[in-house]
């Protein structure tokens, strides 16, 4: 009998994200922030811009305030922020082939978009991502035990967004824009699961409600995850398609 030949499969990409400490990047998430609207929940940043409401600092001066906290922080606390990077990355390292195995179910083996993945340590409290540059920001020191949330729910986004544009031709929004259903869906869809039996491993026992921009949509999206209707396709179909 012949020996039958071996056909190497293909490797299938799943990011290795790159977990960073920079303090300049982190500066960048403050200026975001206070550029917008001044919120964070950093105790400097709130009291600054107390500061700036009554009118004490200028913008300008506040940025500059920020900044400065920012670089003495980062000088005075390097080593803890070393320390507390590598509890991220190893808490994310025990749960990471989970999470692969749970987004290739939901999304029915869809594959992840190429590229370099990068988690940017913050002291800002607030973790915004950036979907092309594949960017997410994660909790520098995290004392609440929730950097396997903050980094399932970024990095669900990155693919959800690829599939919802890719396989449904729909036009991805944020929150700022006009028509933002599209990204209140991603929101909707990462908080019905973050509060089911399904993520629970990742989410350490927390209860999350919808964000308030998005809880019209959320209310129409939990009536039909609790009548049964779970599959993303499905749910599209009724949320975004039928627009």
């Amino acid at each position: 009998m012949k020996e039958q030949m071996k056909i190497e499969q293909p490797e299938i990409f799943k990011p290795k994200i790159e977990f960073v400490i920079d303090e300049d990047q982190d500066f960048g998430i403050f200026k975001y922030y206070w550029n917008k609207d001044g919120w964070t929940r950093n105790s400097v940043v709130k009291y600054l811009n107390e500061e700036l409401k009554s009118g004490k600092i200028t913008k300008e001066e506040g940025l500059v305030l920020a900044k400065k906290s920012l670089h003495d922080f980062y000088n005075n606390n390097y080593e803890e922020l070393l320390a507390g990077k590598e509890e991220v990355v190893s808490k994310w390292q025990k749960v990471e082939p989970s999470f692969y195995s749970k987004v290739d179910q939901l999304l029915h083996h869809w594959p992840w978009p190429k590229g370099e993945y990068k988690g940017i340590a913050t002291t800002a409290g607030s973790f915004p991502r950036n979907i092309r540059r594949k960017e997410f920001a994660f909790p520098a020191i995290d004392k609440t035990n929730m950097s396997n949330l903050v980094i399932a729910h970024e990095m669900l986004h990155f693919i959800v967004y690829d599939y919802l544009e890719k396989k449904f031709k729909l036009k991805p929004s944020e929150s700022g824009d006009k028509d933002n259903s599209f990204w209140q869906f991603t929101e909707n869809f990462n908080n019905i699961l973050e509060n089911s039996d399904y993520w629970k491993e990742f989410v350490n026992d927390r209860k999350s409600p919808p964000k308030i921009a998005c809880q019209e949509q959320h209310a129409e999206m939990k009536k039909l995850w609790d009548s049964g209707i779970t599959k993303i396709d499905d749910l599209v179909e009724k949320i975004l398609i039928k627009k």
